[in-house]
């Protein structure tokens, strides 16, 4: 058997405030949630639109409630940082509940991430970016990872400091709060993908929106009602995807599902067999880069 985790991460209604951006060309830009104990600013992380823009952007759509000098917590590091240390590799930390909860649910090495967040469409208006008028709230997933390893930050930090130098540099190796968190822990991605052969090391971030990765159902009034495959709800109606166990919140429709997702929680768990149709969708869906 197989964990897969549909992962909550960047911009949400609490933090930051604003939907993260669909360039007009499909790209998309994930927004790292805010936290004022980072050490990393706005203007440091790494997008694919330039650091000056990217302040611009996040100001603009945020009517200058945020600026440069806002301080993010980097995390998934999907791509090297700027300064990345010798031996980096993508990673995830993960602390408090949630952390807690990828370890009852026994997520570990051979499992797979899929990061997801919510995004909306932007457009230049008047020389000034702006939300596209008329344009959904969207699910999108915007990156993956394959577990290779598991390090407990949370109660052995020098161990794993010794074997990972680069960890030094990582936010959940920096900050107090999370040195001080048992339950503070590091998934790293794997050498190679058992998915596509040729991703090496297992981890990337997706740099377009497309149908495939959106999660959100294409004539939903809400990003929070998801359209998925029909083998996220086993027969008999049996949801095992954790945080949405009660069948109330799941619908067939045709060879797919409804899902009234949860509004609440960051990582989202389902177990299924190392084989079956899953498979060909998740190899799509890591391949299908445009």
């Amino acid at each position: 058997m197989v964990k897969l985790v549909l992962s909550r991460k960047g911009f949400d209604a609490r933090h930051g405030g604003i939907p993260s951006p669909i360039l007009p060309d499909g790209t998309l830009l994930p927004l790292p949630i805010p936290h004022p104990a980072e050490t990393t600013r706005l203007d440091e992380i790494s997008l694919p639109l330039g650091n000056g823009r990217i302040v611009e952007l996040v100001g603009d759509l945020s009517g200058g409630r945020l600026a440069a000098d806002l301080r993010v917590h980097a995390d998934p590091q999907l791509q090297p940082p700027a300064a990345a240390l010798p031996g980096w590799r993508p990673c995830l930390g993960q602390a408090g509940a949630a952390a807690g909860h990828l370890r009852r649910e026994g997520v570990g090495p051979g499992d797979l991430f899929l990061f997801f967040g919510w995004f909306r469409s932007v457009q230049r208006r008047r020389g000034r970016w702006v939300y596209r008028s008329g344009a959904p709230d969207r699910h999108l997933i915007f990156g993956w990872l394959e577990v290779g390893e598991v390090l407990p930050l949370g109660r052995q930090s020098e161990r794993c400091l010794a074997m990972h130098p680069w960890l030094a540099d990582h936010p959940h190796h920096q900050r107090a709060d999370l040195r001080a968190d048992p339950h503070n822990t590091l998934y790293l991605a794997a050498p190679d993908s058992r998915l596509v052969a040729s991703a090496a090391p297992a981890a990337g971030r997706f740099q377009r929106a497309t149908p495939h990765r959106q999660l959100t159902a294409p004539d939903a009034p809400t990003r929070s009602l998801w359209r998925l495959p029909g083998w996220w709800l086993p027969e008999p109606q049996a949801p095992t995807l954790s945080y949405h166990r009660d069948p109330g919140l799941w619908q067939r429709q045709g060879d797919g599902v409804r899902l009234r997702s949860a509004r609440i929680g960051q990582e989202f768990v389902i177990e299924l067999p190392e084989q079956g149709p899953h498979r060909d969708w998740l190899e799509a869906l890591i391949a299908d880069e445009p």
